[in-house]
């Protein structure tokens, strides 16, 4: 059977033809958060913002649409319209921290890369609440709700994607975030006074990402755990969300 076509492909078509009947292009855009993790300001990935900025160029786009329902905090990623990330790191930081930071940010990047995308993901799946999320002994019966609540509905959660992929690809993404905390932690020690509170945001906006990543994490494995009657992994799963609400909390 025939493939479908990408809806990239038929977008390119559609501004190449835009471009031949002398009409501008704009894109839509939501550079600093967007549905796979509305939960904070911006998501510290400049690397994969970078990377969308230079196609939508290359494929002709002249204009930006850069705000919509969750991007349109006036600061992190939107910077990168007039500069690189190391133009950004460079500005913010000294060269021993900016190359740190510059690491942490390629990890992260590299992590959100492997996020199950689908648009049904986005919308019910739990990264986008957190631990306010609850987690129930027994089944609910309830369907997640676009935007709403996620309750326990695992298979609205991971849409096409079998259990054990989407929840593979979730600790994906976390075991390279915490790669990335990592290299930040590192770094700590050797901050000036001057990039103190640059450098402070930059960490408190990727572990608060992270708490909302692990947290999928755990519900996901809680709710296959409750489908095989494993309680003690049932249990571990309960202290570990304790300990990121916790950590969130604070």
């Amino acid at each position: 059977p025939r493939q479908p076509k990408k809806k990239s492909d038929k977008q390119i078509k559609h501004w190449a033809h835009a471009r031949k009947t002398g009409r501008k292009i704009v894109a839509k855009m939501q550079l600093n958060n967007s549905w796979e993790l509305s939960a904070v300001p911006y998501m510290p990935v400049p690397y994969l913002v970078e990377e969308h900025l230079n196609r939508l160029k290359n494929a002709g786009v002249s204009g930006i649409m850069a705000s919509w329902t969750l991007g349109g905090f006036p600061d992190g990623n939107l910077k990168l319209l007039a500069a690189t990330p190391e133009e950004l790191a460079a500005a913010a930081y000294h060269p021993e921290r900016a190359e740190k930071v510059c690491c942490a940010w390629k990890q992260f990047s590299e992590a959100f890369r492997n996020f199950p995308f689908h648009v049904n993901v986005l919308y019910v799946a739990p990264m986008n609440y957190g631990p306010m999320n609850l987690l129930h002994r027994e089944p609910t019966g309830y369907r997640a709700t676009m935007v709403g609540f996620p309750y326990d509905d695992l298979e609205s959660w991971r849409s096409l994607y079998p259990q054990e992929i989407f929840l593979d690809q979730m600790e994906k993404i976390t075991a390279g975030w915490r790669e990335g905390l990592q290299t930040l932690a590192n770094a700590a020690g050797m901050v000036q006074p001057e990039e103190a509170a640059a450098f402070n945001d930059l960490q408190t906006i990727a572990e608060a990402a992270y708490c909302h990543f692990q947290t999928t994490v755990q519900q996901i494995r809680f709710v296959i755990a409750r489908q095989n009657g494993d309680s003690k992994e049932m249990q571990e799963m309960i202290r570990q969300e304790r300990d990121i609400a916790l950590k969130l909390y604070d």
